[in-house]
């Protein structure tokens, strides 16, 4: 009984058994070496890799690390939030800032509703949206030419479509505080009248005419100087399209810029419509969610305009002071008919070599004006006129019917009848009125007669 007791508590002679120190693994990781590793990270792969054990858990909620991830202006985005959409204040307790992030991540609505901001997720950069309700549009209180529509596919549930106009401007500004950096404002529009039918989403290019006779043209400004000149022609019905307006920068922390833009297409020789107009994005550069054109750049060089196809505006001025001389400048994109696009020509070419080349353009339109008379004249047999550009083969109907033009939208394209045509009113409206002038006249005659001399008893 001794030997065993001695045993038990190691008085023996024999060893007793060492246990062997368990394995280390990432949950000993320390939670502010943690935290260190977090601080590289995006924001969604923080959120991601809290899940992993308790040290990554707990650091991933520890201030500093969010406010690394937050704008520096992040107090001035939180104003708007305790703001509300209707401006009052409203009490709230004091949140860190993890939830700061998340909060901010969500779109954010000020003015009325009609402008919201958000973060980017992954970068926690600054986003902003505006309603096309935000904007100065010409005519946009006449039914005739516009009208908003209900809609699932605008982060405002609303969008303004154009019918038909002769005088098409669009007109916005925002005073706001961005945080440091170069940001895009883009206008996101879509060609034609969409709706679901039978569960689908259709869309209607009746009313689509006139965006590709004259490039519509953007601009923006901004507080401090900056100045942005951009043009483009429309295309692409049924899909919607992010139209690069500009760049601007944001240099100054914690000072608030003011911007303006617009997008306008005021020819008044003719009409246009068809258009769908949702909302103006600023977006930080390179920061891409929709398909996106980015239109010619337009710079100011030896007193004429010059474009700059696919070329940044840092770019431009490069080229300007290129030593290569004597060229046109390029000519817009092409539209979706041609086949080739035009040719680059210089201007110290000689008279001698361009002839040979112009008779031979007049000779094709020549020969095609032809065929397209003979064929328009065999159309017209079957009771339709089929102009020579519409391809025949594909032809399966008569030509829909275009609708009927709307009044003019714009004092400054009013008035404009002929001379010619209004003398013709004139006399029409003679003419109509001689038959009761006459009975008139008549009348009065019988009148005096009756007064002057009257009959004896």
């Amino acid at each position: 009984m001794g030997a065993g007791v001695s045993s038990l508590f190691g008085l023996g002679g024999g060893e007793v058994p060492v246990a062997e120190p368990a394995a280390a693994g990432l949950g000993d990781l320390p939670e502010l070496c943690a935290a260190l590793v977090l601080l590289r990270l995006d924001a969604p792969e923080i959120c991601r890799l809290a899940r992993l054990n308790r040290a990554f858990f707990g650091a991933a909620g520890t201030d500093f690390v969010w406010e690394a991830k937050l704008p520096e202006n992040y107090r001035y985005l939180m104003s708007f939030v305790e703001c509300g959409d209707d401006g009052r204040g409203v009490r709230r307790r004091r949140a860190g800032k993890k939830e700061i992030y998340a909060r901010l991540a969500r779109p954010v609505r000020f003015d009325g509703g009609l402008k919201e901001f958000w973060l980017e997720k992954s970068k926690g950069r600054v986003c902003m949206a505006l309603s096309a309700k935000a904007l100065v549009i010409t005519g946009i209180d006449d039914r005739r030419y516009w009208q908003h529509m209900p809609t699932a596919e605008s982060r405002f549930h609303s969008v303004a479509y154009l019918q038909q106009i002769w005088w098409f401007e669009m007109v916005g500004e925002i005073d706001f505080c961005f945080p440091v950096g170069t940001y895009s404002l883009y206008f996101r529009v879509h060609l034609g009248k969409f709706y679901k039918r039978f569960g689908r989403q259709v869309c209607s290019s009746e009313h689509i005419h006139g965006w590709d006779k004259k490039p519509v043209r953007f601009q923006l400004s901004t507080s401090d100087g900056q100045h942005s000149l951009s043009q483009s022609y429309l295309y692409e019905p049924g899909s919607w399209i992010l139209y690069h307006a500009g760049d601007f920068v944001a240099s100054k922390p914690g000072q608030s810029m003011k911007l303006k833009f617009s997008m306008a297409q005021i020819d008044c020789t003719h009409t246009k419509g068809g258009l769908c107009i949702d909302s103006v994005l600023i977006y930080p550069k390179g920061f891409q969610q929709e398909k996106v054109v980015s239109p010619s750049q337009l710079t100011q060089a030896g007193g004429r305009l010059i474009w700059w196809a696919g070329l940044s505006c840092e770019a431009a001025p490069c080229l300007s002071s290129s030593p290569v001389r004597g060229l046109h400048p390029t000519t817009p994109p092409p539209r979706r008919h041609c086949r080739q696009p035009p040719r680059l020509l210089p201007r110290s070419a000689p008279r001698a070599r361009l002839r040979p080349l112009a008779a031979r353009v007049r000779a094709s339109n020549s020969d095609q004006q032809q065929l397209g008379a003979g064929a328009a004249r065999k159309d017209s047999l079957a009771g339709r006129v089929v102009p020579s550009s519409v391809d025949r083969r594909r032809l399966r109907g008569p030509c829909p019917a275009q609708p009927p033009p709307l009044p003019v939208a714009h004092p400054r394209a009013a008035g404009r009848t002929p001379i010619s045509e209004a003398l013709g009113l004139c006399l029409a409206a003679f003419s109509a009125a001689l038959p009761y002038l006459g009975r008139f006249l008549e009348n009065c005659r019988v009148l005096v007669l009756l007064t002057v001399c009257p009959r004896s008893r």
